[in-house]
């Protein structure tokens, strides 16, 4: 018969299956794989609530389940309640070990969550109460990531600041803290945080009138998804790009990218992502005067986004089939 293990080997073999219990959720999150991600975050997250799992790895998974429910919540609007209470739990996990990393990162998925959950409710940005605590978590972990000089939290920080002012139409504001997010990225060699502020440095080039610039933001941060993942979100890129081309009179190269943000939507299975690129292709009909077939789009992403009850979906295909009834 052998011997139990030791207290403390018993403690660092559920450290190294926690910490590969990890890396694995987040290799099938950046590929699009979320119902995997989330079943493996499940007995990630079972394991370590372990009475042998020591705190700060019992708060690694905290932190790796949270970050995949805030990225997929944008496009989902499921399981809040959960993921606010994950939250929590890590903040104050992160608090009493005294783990500034950690919390740094609480706060700002915590502000992020938070910021999604306003858009997918419809609730108004300009809501002052509720604009001030996401902007106060924002500022907090950027302040707790400079102290500690943690580079890619920072090109987090400010692009997640950024895009709060980008939503409030202060472009001037939201512009300055892109660009800071996306320098501290590229100095540091933090592939992954190009992305988002390339791709909303190519929003703001949009509504500054330079639809050359624009796409060449739009253009890199699609590249930049593609190699570096986070599958669930290249529809949105794709999204982005056909826009860019519609406004340039492009159609042709404008379709191909709405038919690539449907084909990647449906493989993955993402109702969300299929709401948002079903309005591209009825935008591209719209565009070749073919109103009926838009129309069918445009309901067709109506009926998903009704189904999710994600109100910020919904008002854009309602905006678009009430504009056509008056055309």
């Amino acid at each position: 018969m052998s011997l139990p293990e030791h207290p403390e080997t018993l403690s660092h073999n559920y450290a190294t299956a926690i910490l590969a219990l990890c890396d694995i959720t987040a290799a099938h999150h950046l590929k699009g794989e979320t119902e995997e991600a989330h079943r493996i975050a499940r007995v990630c997250l079972q394991l370590s609530e372990t009475n042998e799992v020591r705190p700060l790895d019992r708060l690694k998974s905290y932190l790796q389940y949270a970050r995949v429910l805030v990225e997929d919540y944008l496009l989902t609007n499921e399981h809040s309640e959960f993921m606010f209470s994950i939250l929590q739990q890590a903040k104050e996990l992160a608090e009493s070990e005294s783990e500034l990393h950690s919390l740094a990162d609480t706060l700002s998925l915590l502000g992020q969550g938070r910021y999604f959950e306003m858009l997918n409710k419809g609730q108004s940005l300009e809501a002052s109460e509720s604009l001030a605590i996401i902007l106060g978590l924002q500022h907090k972990a950027l302040k707790i990531r400079e102290d500690i000089q943690d580079t890619r939290g920072i090109s987090e920080s400010r692009f997640y600041i950024g895009q709060i002012y980008e939503r409030l139409q202060d472009l001037d504001q939201a512009l300055e803290q892109h660009a800071a997010s996306l320098k501290v990225a590229e100095l540091h060699g933090h592939r992954y945080e190009r992305t988002e502020p390339l791709r909303h440095l190519a929003v703001v080039s949009i509504s500054n009138g330079d639809l050359d610039q624009a796409l060449v933001y739009a253009l890199q941060a699609l590249s930049n998804r593609e190699e570096c993942g986070l599958k669930s979100y290249l529809p949105l890129d794709h999204r982005l790009v056909c826009d860019i081309y519609l406004k340039k009179g492009n159609v042709e190269t404008a379709f191909h990218h709405a038919r690539e943000a449907v084909s990647i939507s449906e493989q993955l299975g993402s109702k969300g992502a299929l709401a948002s690129a079903l309005l591209g292709v009825g935008d591209v009909c719209l565009a070749r005067k073919e109103e009926n077939e838009a129309r069918v789009y445009y309901e067709r992403s109506l009926a998903l986004a009704q189904q999710l009850h994600h109100a910020m979906f919904t008002a854009l295909a309602n905006g678009r089939i009430k504009r056509l009834t008056m055309h």
